[in-house]
């Protein structure tokens, strides 16, 4: 196949003897690289293989019937110019029971093979998705059940950390998203132990939640303060207007300053105490300046410093204990 292919391409194209790990984001041309691969597998002058002895296996079925008909049309290419070429005649037949398919369709080609090995029954089925909700939720009945009878203080204190209206509904919920997430990982065990690691650390500012609330409101002062501090030199073009709103603006800036060193050295106790310091006050703005630009941009700076602050109190809406 005529084509430029790049380093990067042509290094996983043509490698052998080992394994092949490509990375590249969406459009990059893998399913090309791949198909160019199979193509040079298969016609190398060296002990070519035959198609049918190659497993490629994609996430869906369109993907797997994109890569079998680019096959076919890059073995109909080479043919045009070798018509009478017996290998590749032969490739052309191999193709139709040749393995491609998606993962789950070839799982479920070796488990019907190896039933017996498998302890599986010889008529299994893949359950639809309607089937698979219902086991889920019979499932999920059987365990809150089960630590329902146990009468676990434990339990239930989980219990009230997620009662609702509806009951242990939002915990259910819960543990079905953990459950389904469980899923996408190859040690989900090992996951859950590192997750419960998280939970050791009592200091709260320490843990890895307390850490990102910490980084994120360090980000929300320093947006908070270029504000203020842009609404401060917006002001010396008006000395009336000045003298009226500039106390109030220095003493949002003495606000946040005293917030942002809380948080190098302080407890959650303290960064919490100074972020419920802040005095709103109120801008009293001289007669006739309502439509005033400077006005106007140093009153929408000022509102969203007040929603910021706002936003603070509610990551830090709880004391440490």
């Amino acid at each position: 196949m005529s084509r430029n292919w790049t380093p990067q391409q042509k290094n996983a194209i043509y490698a052998t003897d080992g394994s092949v790990l490509v990375s590249a984001a969406a459009g990059s041309g893998k399913t090309a690289v791949l198909v160019e691969r199979v193509i040079q597998l298969i016609t190398r002058e060296k002990n070519p293989l035959d198609v049918d002895r190659l497993l490629i296996v994609t996430f869906t079925r369109a993907a797997a019937a994109e890569m079998r008909e680019r096959i076919q049309a890059a073995v109909n290419k080479l043919l045009e110019n070798d018509p009478y070429n017996a290998h590749l005649l032969a490739q052309r037949q191999l193709l139709y029971s040749a393995n491609i398919s998606t993962i789950d369709s070839f799982c479920g080609d070796i488990v019907r093979e190896y039933f017996h090995t498998l302890d599986v029954a010889r008529d299994f089925r893949i359950a639809d998705e309607g089937e698979l909700e219902i086991l889920r939720q019979e499932a999920l009945d059987s365990t809150f059940e089960s630590f329902y009878d146990t009468e676990d203080n434990d339990f239930y204190s989980l219990l009230d950390a997620f009662k609702g209206k509806q009951g242990d509904q939002k915990l259910r919920e819960t543990v079905l998203k953990i459950s389904e997430f469980l899923t996408t990982q190859p040690f989900p065990d090992k996951w859950l132990d590192d997750m419960l690691k998280n939970y050791s650390e009592t200091e709260i500012a320490k843990t890895v939640w307390g850490k990102i609330i910490i980084d994120y409101a360090q980000s929300a002062v320093l947006h908070a303060i270029n504000l203020t501090e842009n609404s401060i030199l917006r002001l010396k073009d008006d000395g009336k207007l000045q003298d009226a709103v500039g106390p109030l603006l220095v003493n949002d800036l003495a606000y946040f300053s005293i917030v942002q060193k809380r948080f190098a050295s302080s407890s959650w106790n303290e960064i919490r105490k100074a972020v419920f310091s802040f005095e709103a006050g109120r801008m009293k703005c001289p007669k006739g300046y309502k439509d005033n630009p400077i006005k106007i941009s140093i009153s929408s700076n000022r509102d969203e410093v007040k929603d910021t602050v706002k936003k603070l109190q509610s990551l830090f809406a709880w004391s440490e204990d």
